[in-house]
């Protein structure tokens, strides 16, 4: 089963992957989410999200040299 909400696929360091999720259906603006990781693959944390929570039906792959400060800091907030 699919909703449809926001998933980012986000390269933290070479080989250090993290997906963050949308909680609620159609915010693809990431008011609520849940974080997966650390991978070393892209495939690997989304296949570790899928496994804890319905799919989001699409992703945006984000890696180390697009990664945004607000990405930085949740995964850091969370995992650092």
């Amino acid at each position: 089963m699919s909703i449809s909400r926001g998933c980012l696929l986000v390269e933290y360091e070479i080989g250090e992957w993290y997906c963050i999720v949308a909680i609620e259906e159609h915010d693809y603006d990431f008011k609520t989410f849940d974080i997966f990781g650390p991978t070393e693959t892209e495939d690997k944390a989304f296949e570790k999200m899928s496994r804890q929570c319905c799919n989001p039906g699409c992703s945006t792959t984000i890696t180390k040299e697009n990664i945004s400060d607000w990405e930085k800091g949740v995964i850091e907030k969370k995992y650092k």
